[in-house]
């Protein structure tokens, strides 16, 4: 129990810390990518200005072009003083589009006029264009020495955001993995030395109970063998001998939740170990009938036996156990159950299970006990007046199920009472 705990702080810590991580992080990426796309804008104006400058004296502007288009990231298109192409990257030949939207958006501000200048240049736009790519753009106007005109709009592609990310992803992802090593270990560390006090007690408090039954072993049986020989006594006043019948009684009692307690202290310190071999199925259950018929008949039930059609291939299990699990499901749906009422033991199998059903007619198990059914001392009936149940039963039965690899599931009966159903792996 500690041990899960511990597994589930340890998890509930590392995805809270990761979680607030990864949000701080990504409000940092997004900030930075946001901030690079800004300046992107400011340095693409920049770099405009000076290639402009280097085209201010150039004799062979389509030349030169075609030389930085083919060393750069950037699309040009070139047209003389009457509108005429000279130039045009063969990008903006195959999609028009980033042209037309910079015309549109350099007819929404003012004209722009060489005057006495050699270069004049426009602001810098930023827009998207049909198919959804970004653009930077800038139109500038250039007189050369020979006093030849030209109209220059000069392009570069903007990375969207998702390519921005992508470029840095590697190393985004491994500060992320190093943060989620160094939180584990953190994780680990702290809760380990915060439960560790609990682990010991719990190790104490199991320690305790497996000694304490061992030790209660040897006088509970020498009690009940001088009970016995007290019972046995005829020369002993009835009293007498009905007080030796209860105290043997008791001593059966003690004996059996020793034994529980005893198979408990196993399972906790991992030293029970199944006995498995191949267990026909049909033979077991036939076996355990058998042996609890007679005992629901004395109360005046009626047990049952049914199973599916299916041919039950057999399992790899401890049949032992098996038939101890099925036991302690009967014997409580007869407990629990009134007198002429019906228990039933029922098989079943699909393709991976094979599903043992114990259903009963008795009063039920209210919803808000059914989540501690399977706790240690657990009872139903606060007052403890129970004397035949010591709430261990359901919990033996579980361990020994999850031993087998399997599991118990309980739901209601329709019209009252309960099923568990023991679902086992068949190990084809």
């Amino acid at each position: 129990m500690i041990k899960k705990l511990k597994r589930r702080l340890i998890f509930l810590f590392i995805c809270v810390t990761m979680s607030i991580f990864t949000c701080v992080f990504g409000l940092l990426l997004d900030n930075s990518i946001s901030s690079s796309q800004a300046n992107g804008m400011i340095f693409f104006g920049r770099e405009a200005s000076y290639i402009l400058f280097q085209l201010e004296e150039s004799q062979t502007m389509e030349r030169d072009l075609e030389n930085l288009e083919d060393s750069s990231e950037f699309l040009f298109q070139l047209t003389d003083a009457n509108g005429g192409l000279l130039y045009q990257s063969e990008s903006l030949r195959q999609d028009p589009g980033p042209s037309a939207v910079l015309s549109e958006e350099l007819k929404k501000t003012d004209v722009i006029d060489l005057d006495d200048s050699k270069v004049v240049q426009s602001g810098t736009f930023s827009f998207s264009v049909p198919a959804g790519e970004s653009y930077y753009a800038v139109q500038a106007r250039i007189k050369t020495n020979a006093y030849s005109f030209y109209t220059l709009d000069i392009f570069k592609k903007v990375p969207s955001y998702f390519e921005m990310l992508g470029e840095d992803a590697p190393f985004y992802l491994l500060i992320w993995f190093l943060v989620l090593a160094a939180v584990s270990l953190l994780a680990i560390l702290l809760i380990g030395r915060a439960v560790s006090p609990a682990e010991r007690a719990v190790k104490s408090q199991k320690e305790f109970i497996a000694a304490a039954s061992h030790e209660l072993k040897s006088p509970l049986a020498v009690i009940l063998a001088l009970s016995e020989s007290i019972e046995s006594d005829l020369s002993l006043p009835p009293e007498t001998r009905r007080q030796a019948r209860t105290i043997d009684s008791e001593c059966i009692r003690m004996s059996k939740l020793i034994q529980d307690m005893l198979l408990l202290s196993s399972v906790d310190a991992n030293s029970w170990k199944l006995k498995k071999s191949r267990v026909d199925i049909d033979t077991l259950l036939i076996h355990v009938f058998e042996k609890y018929e007679p005992l629901c008949r004395q109360k005046g039930q009626h047990f049952f036996f049914d199973m599916s059609d299916d041919i039950f291939p057999e399992i790899d299990a401890d049949a032992d156990r098996l038939e101890q699990i099925l036991g302690i499901l009967i014997d409580n749906a007869s407990h629990y159950s009134p007198e002429n009422s019906e228990v039933r033991l029922w098989a079943a199998m699909d393709a991976h299970h094979v599903v043992f059903s114990v259903i009963d007619n008795g009063p039920g198990i209210a919803d808000e006990d059914k989540p501690f059914i399977y706790d240690r001392f657990f009872c139903a009936d606060k007052s403890r007046t129970e004397r035949d149940h010591f709430g261990l039963g359901l919990c033996i039965a579980k361990e020994l199920a999850k031993m087998h690899g399997g599991t118990i599931r309980l739901s209601d009966t329709p019209g009252g009472g309960c099923t568990f159903a023991v679902v086992l792996p068949l190990n084809r």
